[in-house]
Order: C-alpha cells, then sequence, then structure tokens
C-alpha cells in the first residue's frame, strides 16, 4: 500500500452524498493529494467542473474495477454502510467513516466500529480533508480486518464470504 492514494466511496441519499462531495472537492483543492472519487451515481450525474488537481473522478466503476481501486488504495474515506464494511473488512483496509446523517444505522455502526478500534469515524458536518490525509499518513491506523472481528461476527462473515464467489458481488461499496 506504500504511495498508494485515497479512494473516496461516496453513496447514499441526496443531498447528502452530494452535499459530502462537496465538502470534499472544496477541500481537496488545498491538500495537494492523490485521491480518486467514485461519486456512487450509476446513471450519471451532473458533470463536475473545476476538479483539483490530483483528483480523479468517476461517476461509477463496475465492481472488478472497484474492486481494484480498493485494493490499490492506502485509505478510504466512505460511508459506514454494511456492505462497504464487509468489503473493507474483507481487504483489510483502512478507512475514515462518514456516517450519513439521518441513516440510523450508519450513525450506529461508525461510532461503533471507531470504538472497537477497527476504524475512524467523524460526523459530516465536521469532516476535515487535511485530518482525514493526516491519519491516513501515520503509521499504523484502524484497519478493518475480519480476522479482528468480534467472536460471533466473524464467524458469521466468513461464513458469508466462503459462501460468495466474486460473480456473486453485484458491486462493492
Amino acid at each position: 500500500e506504500a504511495g498508494a492514494g485515497v479512494l473516496v466511496l461516496l453513496s447514499g441519499p441526496e443531498p447528502q452524498r452530494t452535499l459530502l462531495e462537496r465538502l470534499i472537492l472544496g477541500q481537496a483543492g488545498s491538500c495537494a493529494c492523490q485521491m480518486v472519487l467514485v461519486r456512487g451515481l450509476p446513471e450519471g450525474g451532473v458533470r463536475l467542473k473545476d476538479i483539483p488537481p490530483g483528483v480523479v473522478v468517476y461517476d461509477h466503476l463496475p465492481a472488478e474495477a472497484l474492486e481494484e481501486q480498493i485494493r490499490r488504495a492506502g485509505f478510504i474515506i466512505a460511508r459506514p454502510g454494511y456492505s462497504t464494511i464487509m468489503d473493507l473488512a474483507r481487504l483489510g483496509k483502512r478507512a475514515l467513516l462518514v456516517p450519513t446523517p439521518g441513516q440510523t444505522e450508519q450513525e450506529y455502526l461508525g461510532p461503533y466500529l471507531a470504538i472497537k478500534g477497527w476504524a475512524a469515524c467523524v460526523e459530516q458536518p465536521a469532516f476535515s480533508l487535511a485530518d482525514a490525509l493526516r491519519m491516513a499518513s501515520a503509521d499504523g491506523g484502524s484497519r478493518l480486518i475480519v480476522s479482528e472481528l468480534p467472536g460471533q461476527l466473524r464467524d458469521e462473515i466468513a461464513t458469508v464470504l466462503g459462501k460468495a464467489t466474486q460473480s456473486d458481488w453485484p458491486a462493492l461499496g
């Protein structure tokens, strides 16, 4: 993962998806970072103008391409939705989770995973890309790793992953 950049996985209901996108892109211009941003818009969206240098933007990626981006990323910023958490755990990725405001399961899961030390979490209004990049560059850091999850959850994840083949996974995220 050395030298790998930041991957931002956007998803969720509007207007929160767009608000986080604007927040991240608005801060990216002053952060001089290498970033891939996947907008989570399978149908495409409004064309973005003035994308900061070092930022590559995709509206959507097919499952294989998205998995490759996740594997290559040194650090991931994402919503703590169940499928995203499982994907990041399966791949053992370092993550900053930003729960979607009003999505109670994410508002619970993000802080829960942070308290357990498996990921970092910040509420959307308090999001700072500079802080996220400092976290990404720090040695060690929280990783979502299946083998470190507690007993029953770890066993359930392993069972599900063991039964699934790559073709069973529609889109990661």
